[in-house]
């Protein structure tokens, strides 16, 4: 297999398992931390993935929240830094 497509498949994987978070902090959750630390923890066991959506999905934002968008950033940082981790040990 590719590097390409590992790195392919891993992107695809990394969004598919953090979807709760990014639905919590797109919706400007109150508990947005707190959902991604269930999703992050738990979300391997498919109870804790559907218990972190749920929960995100629920009617509690905050309409003052200024990170919105931004908060994206912070699902992508170990990713990168495990590529990076990579690429300096295939070398």
């Amino acid at each position: 297999m590719s590097t390409g497509v590992l790195i392919f498949i891993c992107i695809v994987g990394w969004f598919l398992y953090f979807i709760p978070s990014i639905v919590a902090n797109d919706r400007r959750h109150n508990n947005k931390l707190s959902i991604f630390v269930l999703n992050l923890f738990l979300g391997w066991s498919f109870i804790g993935w559907v218990v972190a959506l749920v929960w995100a999905c629920s009617n509690n934002a905050n309409k003052n929240d200024k990170l919105g968008k931004l908060g994206y950033f912070i699902f992508f940082i170990p990713f990168l830094l495990g590529i990076c981790f990579y690429k300096g040990l295939a070398n």
